[in-house]
């Protein structure tokens, strides 16, 4: 993957599980919604100074299923900061992954 360009849309590992759940609650907080449950799906990783995580993530509310891509931004380890919610694009289970 070049330093910019966006990787390959790619099944979710046990990393990007971990970091969205690190950044779940900035999650709720920005959609202002309770879900019963969550599950991201897939992703594309983007090199930056650091990197940029765009992950598709199904998650269910009592009342049916919402389909949307968090951005999240992994800074480098000797930045010392930590990993930050840079924005939520709806989507659909069968839409690609596009930058934004």
């Amino acid at each position: 993957m070049m330093t910019g360009g966006a990787g390959a849309e790619q099944n979710v590992t046990a990393e990007e599980k971990s970091i969205v759940e690190k950044v779940w609650p900035e999650v709720l907080k920005q959609r202002q919604k309770e879900y019963v449950s969550y599950e991201p799906k897939t992703f594309k990783a983007q090199v930056v100074a650091g990197m940029n995580y765009f992950v598709k993530v199904m998650a269910k509310t009592a009342s049916g299923e919402e389909c949307f891509v968090l951005k999240i931004y992994k800074p480098l380890p000797h930045m010392g900061s930590d990993l930050q919610l840079s924005g939520i694009k709806e989507s659909s289970a069968s839409d690609a992954i596009e930058h934004f």
